[in-house]
């Protein structure tokens, strides 16, 4: 229910132009070529259903009703929205365009070509196209059947020659040279590499098999999956002696255990060939600093306004403690989240004395207070403290506490 409103308000109620706020590329596009890359970028958001007349000749083409000859002499449509000036036939397959985005529930546009100067004015080639809206109950079936991905051997398209698929499992992780005990289970034809591995980040254990998907962000990381671009680090790069699957050994801050199969790309990059033996090429990086799970700041709202505590909460008993905290200005957080305000002062430093609390394990959590409408948000992260039995002995750690948020506008919280 929660996300069938969510839909209705983001895409019923928000006006669809804010995806394009922080798009650095939507200024660069002129005329007709911007009324098509809106499109395109509605489309990858999930706002509607994008046919292009070039997609519609290649589905001909797929189809084999024309060939690669007739295709690209039929996309040479006229300069007229009216086409007047599209020859015979191109108008056949013009009509009949219009005729299949009818059935289909299109909606059909076609743009003049823009003159300026006796000249065609930058991006403002003529343009036919289609699109269709998408409704709420087939975007949140989409939504919620596609959420998890199970990864396997037959992902990679059967066309692309990579050898012998299947999945191999070994007691010594090449990542770490192959001398180190270490399993892990590792795919050809899947889309991960690794699916499933050990490292020293907790949980210590990783796996790919099961892939969430909670769509594109467009306002932190723009076109990255949401939930890589809240677990991801960040920061400067933390670099380490690193043995590449070709033998190659250099200081580096790729993490190979997040490889993931992009067809092509070994060939085409002189880099990738000195480094890697097949497709596996796209990886994520180590980085310094952690990831945007944590930030305290209150979605939609003036951060400004909000003095906060930091909130430790032991995991046996459910008592809390309250923690002051010292505000630290943060360049980095307003650049990643350009469409929050006042995001910039919502970095904290606490200092928790010796002995304040008693051993035991709390889970971080954020008070924001309102300081015009007292109004308090409280919210739980996912990392927590562990007090040793002397009181002196502090260990950080991601770990699986809830989250409770107790309004409906959250804040997220970082111990640091």
């Amino acid at each position: 229910m929660v996300i069938f409103i969510v839909m209705i308000l983001v895409y019923g109620l928000m006006d669809r132009m804010k995806i394009f706020k922080t798009d650095g590329q939507f200024t660069k596009q002129l005329n007709n070529q911007r009324v098509t890359y809106m499109h395109q970028k509605w489309e990858e958001y999930g706002y509607l259903d994008y046919l292009p007349y070039s997609d519609y000749l290649a589905m001909l083409q797929e189809s084999g009703e024309i060939d690669e000859a007739a295709r690209s002499a039929l996309s040479s449509i006229g300069r007229s929205a009216d086409g007047s000036d599209d020859s015979p036939e191109v108008a056949e397959y013009v009509a009949k365009f219009n005729d299949y985005c009818r059935e289909e529930g299109y909606t059909v546009t076609r743009l003049d070509a823009i003159i300026s100067k006796n000249r065609l004015a930058t991006g403002g080639g003529q343009v036919l196209f289609a699109y269709k809206e998408k409704n709420v109950l087939s975007r949140l079936w989409k939504y919620f059947t596609g959420i998890f991905e199970i990864d396997n051997i037959h992902k990679v398209p059967e066309d692309q020659d990579i050898g012998e698929r299947g999945l191999t499992f070994t007691l010594y992780d090449p990542v770490y040279g192959g001398e180190k005990f270490s399993p892990a289970i590792i795919g050809n034809g899947t889309i991960h590499r690794y699916l499933l591995y050990f490292d020293d980040q907790f949980p210590y254990i990783h796996q790919n098999f099961l892939n969430l998907h909670l769509g594109a962000s467009y306002s932190v990381t723009r076109g990255v999956e949401v939930f890589n671009s809240m677990t991801q680090g960040q920061g400067s790069y933390r670099q380490f002696p690193l043995t590449y699957p070709t033998g190659l050994t250099e200081n580096s801050a790729d993490n190979l255990h997040t490889a993931v199969y992009v067809a092509g790309s070994r060939e085409a990059n002189v880099m990738y060939q000195q480094r890697y033996t097949d497709d596996y090429t796209n990886v994520q990086t180590f980085r310094n600093n952690k990831s945007r799970m944590g930030y305290s700041f209150v979605i939609g709202a003036d951060n400004a306004c909000y003095k906060r505590r930091l909130l430790l909460k032991n995991r046996e008993n459910g008592q809390v403690w309250a923690v002051a905290v010292s505000d630290r200005f943060r360049r980095d957080i307003r650049e990643n989240l350009k469409d929050q305000t006042n995001v910039d002062l919502t970095g904290f430093a606490a200092r928790l004395e010796e002995g304040a609390v008693p051993p035991g394990v709390y889970q971080f959590g954020m008070l924001a207070e309102d300081k015009c409408s007292r109004q308090k948000l409280v919210n739980w992260s996912n990392w927590i403290l562990e007090v040793g039995t002397d009181g002196k002995t502090y260990h950080y750690n991601r770990g699986h506490g809830g989250r409770c948020t107790h309004r409906v506008q959250p804040a997220s919280s970082d111990p640091g």
